[in-house]
C-alpha cells in the first residue's frame, strides 16, 4: 500500500478525489462537460428554437460511436538500419550485434526487432550479414518471398555458414550463440560493449 509523499499515492489520491467529483456532479454539469470537452463526430440538428435542452446534448453526445481507428502503420526504415549496423560495425571490428539493439538506436522499440529480422536487410549492409543477430546471439536466416535482383530466388545464409564467418573474425561460437562480451551494444547515445562506460 503507498504512503503519502510517494508518487503513486498521490495519484491514486488524485484520482479517488476526481471520482468523488464525478458522482458528486448533476446531470446537467456533466452535459456541460460533455459538451466542452467531447465534441460529437457529427453534426447534431438544433431544434427550431435555435436551443436545445442539456439533458438532450447529453444523450446525444454520449450515444454518438466515433468509428474505431485504423491502426497506424509504421513502416520500417531498412535503409536507415543497415546504414546504422554497417556504420557501428565497421568502427567496432571483432563485435556482432543485435536486431533489438538496432532498434534501440534507431529509436524504435525493442519489440520491433523480430519485424526486421524477418525483413532481407542484408543486401545493404555488406560484409557484416552474420554480425546481426536476435538478441541472444541465434542467427535467423530472413524470410522473404522477393526475388534477388537478379530475377532468381533470394539466396537464403545458412547458421552454419554464418556462425562460420563469425568464428573467422576471431568471434568464439558455442551452440550457436558468440561470446556476449563481444556484443555491441547501445546505451542511448553510443554503442558499447558490455562493462564499458
Amino acid at each position: 500500500m503507498p504512503s503519502p509523499g510517494d508518487p503513486s499515492y498521490d495519484r491514486q489520491q488524485r484520482a479517488a478525489r476526481a471520482k468523488q467529483a464525478a458522482s458528486d456532479a448533476s446531470g446537467e454539469r456533466l452535459a456541460e462537460l460533455r459538451e466542452k470537452y467531447l465534441a460529437p463526430t457529427k453534426p447534431t440538428r438544433r431544434s427550431s428554437t435555435g436551443s436545445t435542452p442539456a439533458s438532450s446534448r447529453a444523450s446525444a453526445v454520449s450515444t454518438t460511436r466515433r468509428p474505431p481507428a485504423a491502426p497506424k502503420v509504421n513502416p520500417i526504415d531498412t535503409a536507415g538500419i543497415a546504414r546504422t549496423a554497417s556504420a557501428a560495425l565497421d568502427k567496432h571490428p571483432g563485435t556482432w550485434t543485435s536486431y533489438a539493439e538496432l532498434c534501440s538506436a534507431m529509436g524504435m522499440t525493442r519489440s520491433s526487432a523480430d519485424r526486421i529480422a524477418r525483413q532481407h536487410i542484408f543486401e545493404s549492409t555488406g560484409t557484416h550479414w552474420f554480425r546481426i543477430r536476435s538478441d541472444d546471439g541465434a542467427y535467423e536466416p530472413p524470410t522473404t518471398d522477393e526475388a534477388g535482383a537478379d530475377g532468381n530466388e533470394p539466396v537464403l545464409l545458412s547458421r552454419d555458414e554464418a556462425d562460420a564467418q563469425l568464428t573467422g573474425i576471431g568471434i568464439a561460437v558455442v551452440d550457436g550463440r558468440p561470446d556476449p562480451a563481444r556484443k555491441l551494444g547501445w546505451n542511448g547515445s553510443a554503442w558499447t560493449l558490455p562493462g564499458s562506460d
